[in-house]
């Protein structure tokens, strides 16, 4: 991390410690991210969030800079997703991947009470089409800590497989993160995945 990169995100954002989690932040960002999943990632207000995004797209330096995140495994996909560990209310995201298992984007679908929330399942899909992705892994958080998928989540992942069959987009995995672990449907019931292929 270049001292003088830091230096200017501070002098924008008033405070060393943001300037370095910012920068850290938008390193990881394969786009440029939208102001509200910019203040749920970092937890700053919408304002400073705006002015994050807008340094963001006043210089390339962080899209040039950032590697592909490869998401080959779910130990990969909770690193990068740590922000929600802690979250004191439920998100779901969907992660767009590339042919070679990179990650492409990603979207920040819904956010609920502590122990919900809602989303259509049009809704990631269309992020996958956007994206043009080959596949994608949905994850959610668990506010209350428990790590393990519920039968909502079993029945929504059951739903997200079916129509991924009939977009011919792979649903690669189901992950719930928390503060005591993670969880990933792909681990825990491969059978679920055994035909998730799209011709």
């Amino acid at each position: 991390m270049k001292d003088e990169t830091v230096k200017l995100f501070a002098t924008i954002l008033g405070s060393k410690t943001l300037a370095e989690s910012a920068i850290a932040y938008l390193a990881r960002c394969r786009t440029i991210p939208t102001v509200e999943e910019t203040s749920s990632a970092l937890s700053v207000p919408a304002l400073t969030a705006k002015k994050i995004v807008s340094a963001a797209r006043l210089s390339t330096v962080f899209l040039l800079d950032s590697k592909a995140i490869s998401v080959s495994n779910p130990d990969l996909v909770v690193a990068y997703l740590s922000d929600l560990k802690c979250a004191e209310v439920e998100h779901c995201v969907v992660l767009t991947v590339a042919a070679d298992n990179t990650l492409i984007n990603r979207h920040t679908c819904s956010m609920g009470i502590a122990w919900g929330t809602t989303v259509d399942a049009s809704v990631i899909y269309r992020y996958a089409l956007e994206d043009r992705a080959r596949s994608i892994i949905i994850a959610h958080n668990h506010p209350s800590g428990n790590p393990y998928f519920s039968k909502l989540d079993y029945k929504f992942a059951s739903e997200l497989i079916q129509a991924g069959k009939v977009m011919h987009i792979n649903f690669h995995d189901s992950i719930v993160v928390s503060h005591r672990g993670y969880c990933s449907l792909r681990q825990e019931n491969p059978g679920l995945f055994e035909t998730n292929t799209p011709m």
